[in-house]
């Protein structure tokens, strides 16, 4: 399986985090933590990095950072590398401690960061009581809310900034008790999760980008590009395409024998080529076709595209109309 892709620029904003290999506990005790919040200060300095929010859990961390100097992967080799060498020394131990390279996504600061924020500092929900929440004493909550003095190395001033409030602690406070909305909490939940937290414009700008940057790298980018557009449930796409064609969503998704059924294999290119879904899940869907029939299917549908202009106009009305039905935001990859 290809790498996850890492996005990176000046001024960038990232939700990153990381976990321990099997689930192992990454802090055991106060000097652990203390450690590893000792290298962010450390990081802050060696690589003008930001830190601008964190939540240390007893197997794994999430930290909200901003690269001025583009450089996320040499601060998180460092973190995870240097505080895997003081771990192992500590407890006597040798060999990897997290599960492999850090998980990192690019946040649209105007549209996000207060979220990103506030789903970090509630990350102890998942395994605590509020009382406990409150009292956390390795995350920034505290600093946020005006519990504690944050240390220097954390910015918190930009994200209560956002708060527009005159009491921007206290507005944060009542904001992060809200909880996290059900659109971020389906964002994390997902199995193969977008790299992107952002609308689709924000993508879009963004992958282009990333598109010139690495023309020699695009086949190994390419279904992590598709992943990142991959926010919609196939079964809302496929009842959009059955409702274009005024037909019940089992004549799209069933295969009839002896004919060509163009709904069909609009509707499989669509899944594939569009929202980036695995053949494995579209086969799934479409029933009795076979992930390498998939496969030559697509190189197909892409022929009669290229050559049946009367196919190419119907295609692109059929897209525009599964646009509208499911968000006219929509930046689709064909």
């Amino acid at each position: 399986m290809a790498r996850p892709l890492r996005i990176d620029y000046p001024n960038a904003w990232h939700h990153v985090m990381n976990r321990g290999a099997s689930k192992q506990l990454i802090f055991l005790n106060y000097d652990h933590r203390k450690m590893f919040l000792d290298l962010l200060n450390d990081v802050s300095q060696k690589f003008f990095v930001e830190i601008h929010a964190y939540c240390l859990m007893d197997n794994h961390y999430h930290l909200l950072v901003r690269t001025p100097e583009s450089n996320l992967s040499q601060v998180m080799q460092y973190i995870d590398g240097v505080y895997t060498q003081q771990f192992n020394r500590c407890v006597k131990r040798d060999g990897a401690l997290f599960r492999g390279r850090y998980k990192s996504i690019l946040i649209e600061a105007d549209a996000y960061l207060l979220q990103a924020s506030r789903y970090i500092h509630l990350n102890p929900l998942e395994i605590s009581f509020k009382e406990k929440f409150l009292d956390n004493k390795w995350s920034s909550y505290a600093a946020y809310i005006g519990l504690i003095t944050p240390p220097e190395w954390l910015k918190n001033e930009f994200v209560l900034d956002m708060m527009h409030s005159k009491n921007p602690k206290e507005s944060y406070e009542n904001y992060v008790q809200q909880g996290v909305e059900p659109e971020l909490i389906k964002f994390y939940s997902k199995k193969y999760q977008s790299t992107i937290l952002g609308h689709a414009t924000f993508k879009s700008q963004i992958l282009q980008k990333l598109q010139k940057l690495n023309k020699t790298n695009q086949v190994e980018m390419k279904q992590d590009f598709k992943r990142t557009f991959s926010h919609f449930d196939i079964t809302e796409i496929l009842n959009s395409i059955a409702r274009f064609y005024r037909k019940p969503t089992c004549q799209i998704t069933q295969s009839q024998r002896g004919k060509q059924n163009m709904c069909r294999l609009l509707a499989i290119f669509i899944c594939r080529e569009v929202f980036g879904y695995s053949y494995k899940k579209i086969s799934e869907k479409m029933g009795e076709i076979s992930v390498n029939s998939l496969s030559s299917l697509i190189v197909r549908i892409k022929k009669m595209l290229a050559t049946n202009e009367k196919l190419k106009n119907d295609y692109e009305m059929l897209l525009n109309y599964v646009k509208g039905k499911l968000g006219n935001d929509i930046v689709y990859k064909t």
